[in-house]
């Protein structure tokens, strides 16, 4: 999800109970798209060794799609 961080939100997060400010929230934010793009990054290399795998087995046994 993306988020649009204004001074706004800021304020809404303070009034709520959070002692944060803008850069404590833009670290946040930023920290987990990093994380996000991370397992992205994983799930798409274990995917492409699946698919190896299959088409080499497919070849191995001669099988036709």
């Amino acid at each position: 999800m993306l988020m649009s961080l204004d001074k706004f939100f800021v304020q809404e997060m303070q009034k709520n109970g959070f002692d944060v400010d803008f850069k404590q929230l833009q670290k946040i934010y930023t920290s987990s798209r990093k994380n996000n793009a991370e397992e992205i990054a994983k799930r798409k290399r274990i995917a492409e060794r699946e698919r190896n795998f299959m088409h080499e087995a497919m070849e191995q046994y001669d099988v036709d799609q």
